[in-house]
């Protein structure tokens, strides 16, 4: 017969192990649930990335501002600005890699901008990445004329490339895994990742122990434009438009990712395994919600109203731990 304090260690552990996989655990009920109301098996599932992959690498980039203690506001704006101006360059005659390289070396001074006057200057980077959200939005709308940008015309190496299968998986999400791939090693075995940790965690710290803040986030930065050109890159090359709304809501799902991924703002914690698994969980809510037309319409929303309930959460839990000390 069980003691009451043998029990009581069970059931500390159970809850321990459930708040800690509280993510983890949501995806795969969620999963389950998906399966019974879609079916469809593992090529439904294989379906449902597919769609989402661009919103996965933009998921990657802005997990690396949230853990530097930042949000990128601006990363469906930069999104739509790599759609227009791949399309642009392409439709003009240059060769579609070459574009490729030309457009996200734009997006990467882009995040430089945003870089320089978050880290560098001190801005308030909710802010500053919003303005250059609408800046971005004007010059996309410029230079596309209000209308979308067609490449069905040119070379289709890459389009080819973009729908095709490697043993069974969309390319998009291989390249998905390869960018999770490098930005995990890049946060877990360099000294950017452990500096970005440091700095999210707590700035003060950070300057006292020679880390330069400024500059950390200023490649922070970098990093969530280059991932937000490729997600947008990438949605191009599957409609075969450039298209200046394109990144409308991009960065919503994205931060709603990494926050159902529970990273954490405030301390620097979190990783981009975890991020994966909020968008998952999103990618399964989202697609319970389209079987009626007015459930679809509320996606969203949903969206919006999950993260104010995670941070809610997470206010109460910090609180819960300054209490106790």
């Amino acid at each position: 017969m069980e003691r009451p304090w043998q029990e009581n260690r069970l059931v500390k552990s159970v809850r321990m192990y459930c708040r800690q996989n509280r993510v983890l655990i949501s995806t795969c009920l969620i999963f389950l649930l998906f399966l019974v109301v879609r079916g469809g098996g593992r090529w439904s599932l294989l379906q449902q990335l597919n769609q989402v992959s661009h919103i996965a690498v933009v998921a990657a980039g802005m997990t690396v501002v949230v853990l530097a203690g930042e949000v990128d506001l601006s990363m469906g704006a930069v999104a739509a600005f790599a759609s227009v101006m791949y399309a642009w360059l392409v439709a003009g005659g240059v060769w579609d890699v070459a574009a490729v390289a030309v457009t996200l070396l734009l997006c990467l001074a882009l995040g430089a901008v945003n870089g320089a006057l978050v880290g560098l200057c001190r801005l308030p980077g909710f802010l500053i990445t919003l303005l250059l959200s609408g800046g971005v939005s004007a010059l996309s709308q410029t230079v596309s004329k209000g209308v979308s940008i067609g490449i069905s015309l040119a070379d289709k190496r890459l389009i080819g490339l973009i729908r095709a299968r490697v043993l069974g998986i969309p390319v998009p999400l291989l390249i998905v895994l390869a960018v999770y791939v490098i930005v995990a090693v890049m946060m877990n075995s360099t000294k950017l990742g452990r500096s970005i940790c440091a700095v999210g965690g707590n700035p003060g710290a950070a300057r006292m122990s020679g880390l330069k803040p400024g500059w950390v986030k200023f490649r922070v930065f970098l990093v969530s434009a280059v991932c937000a050109g490729l997600g947008g890159i990438m949605f191009t090359l599957r409609l075969e438009a450039g298209i200046h709304t394109l990144g409308s809501g991009w960065e919503v799902d994205a931060l709603a990712a990494v926050i159902l991924g529970g990273a954490n703002i405030r301390t620097g914690e979190g990783s981009v395994s975890a991020t994966f698994l909020g968008l998952l969980l999103i990618c399964f809510i989202k697609n319970l919600l389209t079987g009626t037309d007015w459930l679809y319409q509320w996606q969203s929303p949903v969206t919006i109203v999950l993260i104010v309930i995670l941070l809610l959460a997470e206010n109460r839990r910090a609180e819960g731990r300054l209490l106790r000390y």
